[in-house]
C-alpha cells in the first residue's frame, strides 16, 4: 500500500513538472488539434453560440465551413465535455473572455488530472487480479513507457487523456459487471470523445453474455445513447445531419482495401512499436494470458487506424490513437513481468521508461 502511494506521489509530481514548464515555456497550453476541442468549450460556455470565428482567429486554427456556410469544426465534444464543469468554475472567478493563459494553463491541468486519475484507478484494477507489486510496476510501465507519458504531461489538451480515462471506466464497469447503465454511458461518452473508439462496445460483451437478460440490453442501449447523445446533437446543431461524422471529407477517409498495417506499427513516422516497443511486449503478454477479446478489439482498431488516410495520425508521438488501448494492454504488461523476477520486473520496466523520454526529448527536439 505504501509503494502505491509513493509510486502516485511520482507520477504526480513528474506529470505536473512537466506539464508545468512547458506551459510556461511556451506561454500557452491550447495549440495544435486541442484548438478545437477548446472552441467547443469556450464558445459554449462563454459566447454562448457555436461560432468560432473569433476562436480560432485568437487561437490560430481554421476548418472547412458547413453546409450552410457556418465556420465547421469536426473535432469531437467529448473532451470538452469533461472539462467544462472545472473551466465553469475558473469562469465565475475570472469573468474573462476565455482565451488567458489562466483559463488556458487550468484547463491543460485538469486533462492533465484526468490522465493520472485513470492510472489511479488502473491500478486498483489491476491490484484486484495481481500481485501489488506487479501492478505498481505494471503503472509504471504505462505511465513512463509508453505515449501516456507524452499526452498526459506535455500535451494534454488533446482527446488522449480523456480516452485513457474513459477507457479504464469502462473496462472497470466490464470486468466488475456492477451496472450495464454505467458501462453503456461509459462507452458511450468513450465513442464522443474518440469516434473510433465506437469499437470498445465489444466490452460489454461479457456482461451480456453472463447476464443474458433483454433488461441488461436495454440499459446497456440506453446508458450508451445518452453518452453519445452530445455528439449527436453537435453534428445536428452545426452540420444537420447525425447520419455522418464531419470528419468524413474530401481529405479524410478510409481506404479499407490498402491499409498500412505494418507502417502503423514500426514506420519511423509515428509507428507504435518503433516509438514505444512496450505496447508490443503488453500485446505478447495478452496472448499468454489469452485476452482474446482485449486482442480482438486491438487488431479491429489496427486495421481501422491502418485504413485511415491519415495512418500516421498526423502531429503525433508514437501512435496516439492507440492510448485507449493502453487500459486493456496494461493487463498483457502484468501478465508477461509475471514471468519473471522482481529485478527483472523493475530491470525491464526501467530500460522502456528510459526509452521512452529519450524519445519523447527527440521528438520534442525535432518538431
Amino acid at each position: 500500500m505504501t509503494w502505491g502511494k509513493y509510486t502516485f506521489l511520482f507520477i504526480i509530481i513528474v506529470y505536473l513538472a512537466l506539464y508545468f514548464t512547458k506551459a510556461i515555456y511556451l506561454g500557452k497550453t491550447v495549440y495544435g488539434d486541442g484548438v478545437y476541442y477548446y472552441a467547443w468549450m469556450r464558445s459554449l460556455i462563454v459566447d454562448r453560440d457555436i461560432n468560432f470565428d473569433n476562436d480560432y482567429a485568437m487561437l490560430g486554427g481554421a476548418q472547412p465551413s458547413t453546409p450552410d456556410g457556418r465556420i465547421g469544426n469536426v473535432y469531437p465534444i467529448g473532451p470538452p465535455l469533461l472539462w467544462s464543469p472545472f473551466f465553469v468554475f475558473v469562469h465565475q472567478i475570472l469573468k474573462g473572455d476565455g482565451f488567458s493563459f489562466t483559463y488556458q494553463i487550468f484547463t491543460g491541468l485538469i486533462a492533465c488530472l484526468y490522465a493520472i486519475a485513470g492510472l489511479v484507478l488502473l491500478y486498483r484494477l489491476l491490484a484486484s487480479s495481481v500481485q501489488p507489486h506487479i501492478a505498481i510496476f505494471t503503472i509504471y510501465g504505462i505511465a513512463f513507457g509508453t505515449n501516456m507519458f507524452f499526452y498526459g504531461s506535455l500535451d494534454t489538451i488533446t482527446s488522449h487523456s480523456i480516452s485513457f480515462f474513459l477507457s479504464v471506466v469502462a473496462l472497470t464497469f466490464s470486468l466488475q459487471g456492477s451496472s450495464s447503465f454505467l458501462l453503456g454511458a461509459s462507452l458511450g461518452l468513450l465513442a464522443s470523445t474518440r469516434t473510433q473508439d465506437i469499437i470498445y462496445m465489444l466490452l460489454a460483451l461479457p456482461i451480456l453474455i453472463r447476464q443474458r437478460s433483454i433488461q441488461t440490453l436495454i440499459r446497456l442501449g440506453l446508458g450508451w445513447f445518452l453518452g453519445f447523445a452530445p455528439e449527436l446533437f453537435a453534428w445536428q446543431l452545426l452540420y444537420g445531419t447525425i447520419l455522418k461524422s464531419p470528419y468524413l471529407d474530401d481529405y479524410h477517409y478510409f481506404d479499407w482495401f490498402h491499409p498500412h498495417l505494418l507502417d502503423t506499427l514500426l514506420s519511423s513516422n509515428n509507428g507504435l512499436f518503433f516509438w514505444t516497443p512496450l505496447v508490443a511486449f503488453c500485446l505478447l503478454g495478452l496472448i499468454l494470458k489469452r485476452k482474446w477479446l482485449f486482442l480482438l478489439i486491438f487488431l479491429l482498431q489496427w486495421y481501422l487506424i491502418s485504413s485511415w488516410s491519415f495512418w500516421w495520425q498526423g502531429a503525433s508521438f508514437s501512435g496516439r490513437m492507440f492510448i485507449s488501448f493502453l487500459p486493456l494492454a496494461s493487463f498483457g504488461l502484468a501478465s508477461f513481468l509475471q514471468q519473471f523476477n522482481k529485478t527483472v520486473q523493475l530491470l525491464f520496466i526501467g530500460y522502456f521508461s528510459i526509452h521512452t523520454t529519450i524519445a519523447i526529448l527527440f521528438y520534442l527536439l525535432h518538431t
